[in-house]
């Protein structure tokens, strides 16, 4: 009897000894059973450790933390990703398919290829010559002799035409599509603008009135604007119909404006009086009805503002720094700049990509914007 009562107990040892070989076999090598999230189905499970492999094979390719559990800041830390020096400050305006750049200081036009800076055109002004402005686009740049007649010179094929304006004026830029000038009379209060492949009178827009001696007329990011500004007063007007719209007052000198591209707003850098202080302070307006949308206090005074092409942020220089104001989340971001160097402007790129930032030394430093 004992024999045939051990024959069964031999065979129930067997089936549990081959069921745990069994389960062994189904344990993937290397996983730690303590990190691995209790599951109920096994889709999570693959998931789980489809990522953790990515995880540690390729580390880099695996986004920042910030990136993905909060909103995408504007600029990226340690942002700066190139930087010339030109030893002199000047002017700089992006060409429009961001493939160069130009500056305009020192008596000196220079075209340079971006990003590797190599230099596309280069004019030294002659004792005579005034610069008036770069084309973005067309190899296009303007001078006087006499702040009456416009030269238009085209560096890549040595043409050169004459526009007598009648008139002496102060000031003078290209329109952003690179088509256009318009000049600022200092005989009366009216902008003229010019085609500049005609060099035939288009526009002339009139309207404005200020007690202050002097005023200057611009263009807004979109062409069909013009936007003028006398001391603490800044009125814009439509160009094809020379509407002007109502004057927005400020209580100090204006100090930077822009409007964005899609001509929906019009930033304002200025101060106010806010209790017993005196605030730097950037206005935003609907410029069409002179309506104050929202209005942002700094710590610094304001040299220079700069819209994005989508409109969504606005780079401001801040006497020594550089912030970012994004408009969605109404929140600035810092970049990191050298210590001690005031900066003299800021400008996003035609694709929004990347921050050129002067300063009064002649440093020209690029940030990638996100």
């Amino acid at each position: 009897m004992n024999k045939k009562m051990s024959l069964p107990i031999l065979l129930l040892i067997g089936i549990v000894l081959l069921s745990s070989c069994k389960l062994t076999s189904k344990t993937p090598k290397g996983v730690n059973t303590t990190d691995t999230p209790a599951v109920a189905s096994p889709s999570p499970m693959q998931v789980t450790t489809e990522v953790a492999v990515t995880e540690t094979s390729t580390p880099t390719n695996t986004p920042e933390p910030t990136e993905t559990k909060t909103p995408s800041p504007t600029v990226t830390a340690n942002s700066l990703i190139n930087q010339f020096d030109l030893g002199y400050p000047a002017k700089v305006r992006w060409c429009s398919d961001q493939s160069c750049f130009s500056v305009d200081g020192n008596g000196v036009f220079k075209v340079l290829s971006y990003p590797d800076f190599n230099v596309l055109f280069s004019y030294t002004l002659a004792p005579d010559e005034i610069s008036i402005d770069i084309s973005p686009d067309d190899n296009i740049y303007v001078i006087t002799k006499n702040n009456q007649d416009l030269i238009i010179r085209n560096w890549a094929n040595s043409t050169e035409k004459t526009i007598a304006t009648g008139t002496t004026f102060m000031f003078g830029e290209i329109s952003p599509d690179g088509q256009k000038i318009m000049i600022s009379s200092e005989d009366q209060w009216k902008a003229l603008i010019y085609d500049l492949e005609t060099g035939q009178l288009e526009t002339t827009l009139t309207g404005f009135e200020t007690a202050a001696p002097v005023y200057s007329v611009s263009f807004g990011q979109n062409n069909q604007y013009a936007i003028w500004v006398a001391r603490a007063t800044i009125q814009v007007s439509n160009i094809t119909t020379n509407q002007i719209f109502p004057a927005m007052y400020h209580e100090d000198f204006i100090t930077s404006k822009d409007m964005d591209s899609a001509a929906t707003y019009l930033a304002v850098a200025d101060f106010e009086t806010v209790g017993n202080d005196y605030k730097p302070t950037l206005f935003i307006y609907n410029f069409k009805t002179g309506a104050l949308l929202n209005k942002f206090h700094t710590d610094d005074a304001i040299n220079a503002i700069s819209i994005s092409p989508d409109g969504t942020k606005i780079a401001l220089s801040l006497r020594n720094s550089v912030s970012i104001l994004d408009l969605n989340l109404q929140q600035f971001t810092p970049l990191s700049t050298p210590q001690g160097q005031e900066i003299s402007n800021v400008l996003i790129s035609p694709n929004g990509d990347i921050l050129l930032v002067t300063d009064f030394e002649g440093h020209l430093m690029f940030y990638s914007v996100s």
